[in-house]
C-alpha cells in the first residue's frame, strides 16, 4: 500500500496485490469501531464484514456471496480514496484475498493503519463581550483586523462542557475544537459542502446575535477561526458569564381536566395575563423522577424537553 495524499476528509491510496489473479476486497473502519467491537483478530473482522454484507444484501434481494461479487477487485487498485475522514483520527484500512464464488477467506488480512492529518491550528485572539439580561444574553465577537476568513462562535452550558470535556480526557479547548470538527464533517457526510456550511454559520470580521439561555446558569463563549473546509483552525478561545436571574411573572395558571377516558383527556388552561407558558404532562411515576423538589423539576424538565415551538 502506498499513500498517495492525505486529507482532512479524503485520503488516497494506491494497492498491489501480490497475487493479480485472485479477487480481494478492500474496507476500511476508524479505529473506534475496531475498538468498540474488539476486531483485533482476523476471523472477527472477516465475521464482522459478512454480517455487514449480509444486512446490505437483503434490501437488494442478495446474498453476502453476491454482495462479494460485487465488491471484488482483481489487480492493482489505483488512487483508492476513503472518504468522509474526520481530521487526526486513526482507520484501518485491510483487504484479504476471497473466493468469490464460497466467500471463503483464502488469506491472513492485510492491515494498513493510517491516521487522516490534524489541522494545524493557529493562535488568534478575538474578542468577545457579553451583555446579560436575565436568562437573555447579547453575545459579540471581532477577528483580528488581519483576518479576513470566516469564524464561528456561540456559547454552550459550562457544566455540560466540562463533563464530556473530563470524559474524553480533553482541555476545553481540545473539546470546542473535537466538537466543531465532529459537527462539520456530520454536515458534509451530508452533502453539505463546506461552503454551504460556512454561509450557513460562519461569522465575518464582526458578528452579534441574541440567545435566550438558561436562569442562574454558567455558559462559554467561544470562537474559533474555521479553514476553506469549514473545519476549526485556531485554537478556541473561551470565557464564562452566567446567566441572571427571571423575574418571577404574575400569572396564575389553572388547569381544567375534562372528558376523561381511559386513554385521553381533556386539558384546558386559564391564565391571568399574557405571559407566555409552556405546559405538558407525565405520568405519576414520570413526575416523581424529575425531582424531589419544584426547581429541580422545573430544572429536569426543561433538559429533558424542547419547548421552541
Amino acid at each position: 500500500v502506498d499513500e498517495v495524499s492525505m486529507g482532512y476528509r479524503t485520503c488516497t491510496f494506491d494497492i498491489y496485490p501480490a497475487d493479480q489473479n485472485t479477487a480481494y476486497l478492500v474496507n476500511v473502519y476508524d479505529m473506534a469501531y475496531i475498538d468498540k467491537y474488539e476486531l483485533y483478530d482476523d476471523d472477527a473482522l472477516f465475521n464482522d464484514d459478512m454480517e455487514y454484507f449480509a444486512w446490505l444484501g437483503q434490501y437488494q434481494g442478495l446474498t453476502a456471496v453476491d454482495i462479494i461479487d460485487i465488491r471484488k477487485i482483481y489487480g492493482n487498485t489505483y488512487e483508492k480514496e476513503v472518504i468522509n475522514c474526520r481530521p487526526a483520527t486513526e482507520y484501518l484500512l485491510y483487504m484479504y484475498y476471497i473466493d468469490v464464488n464460497t466467500g471463503e477467506r483464502l488469506s491472513d488480512i492485510y492491515r494498513y493503519p493510517f491516521t487522516a492529518p490534524s489541522v494545524p491550528l493557529q493562535e488568534m485572539a478575538f474578542e468577545t463581550s457579553y451583555t446579560v439580561d436575565g436568562p437573555a444574553v447579547h453575545i459579540e465577537a471581532t477577528a483580528p483586523a488581519s483576518y479576513l476568513d470566516a469564524f464561528y462562535f456561540d456559547v454552550m452550558p459550562k457544566e455540560a462542557v466540562d463533563a464530556q470535556s473530563a470524559e474524553l480526557g480533553l482541555t476545553v479547548a481540545e473539546f470546542f475544537e473535537l466538537w466543531w470538527n465532529t459537527t462539520a464533517c456530520n454536515e458534509m457526510d451530508q452533502d453539505y459542502s463546506p461552503e454551504s456550511i460556512l454561509a450557513s454559520v460562519g461569522s465575518y470580521s464582526s458578528d452579534e446575535y441574541d440567545v435566550e439561555l438558561l436562569a442562574e446558569t454558567d455558559y462559554y463563549l467561544f470562537a474559533m477561526a474555521l479553514n476553506e473546509w469549514a473545519l476549526c483552525s485556531s485554537v478556541p478561545q473561551y470565557e464564562v458569564f452566567t446567566t441572571g436571574k427571571v423575574e418571577p411573572s404574575t400569572n396564575e395558571i389553572t388547569i381544567i381536566v375534562t372528558d376523561i377516558t381511559p386513554n385521553g383527556a381533556t386539558i384546558r388552561y386559564r391564565t391571568t395575563n399574557n405571559d407566555p407558558y409552556v405546559s405538558g404532562w407525565a405520568t405519576k411515576d414520570e413526575w416523581n423522577k424529575f425531582g424531589s423538589s419544584e426547581r429541580e423539576r422545573i430544572q429536569n424538565i426543561i433538559k429533558t424537553y424542547d419547548f421552541g415551538s
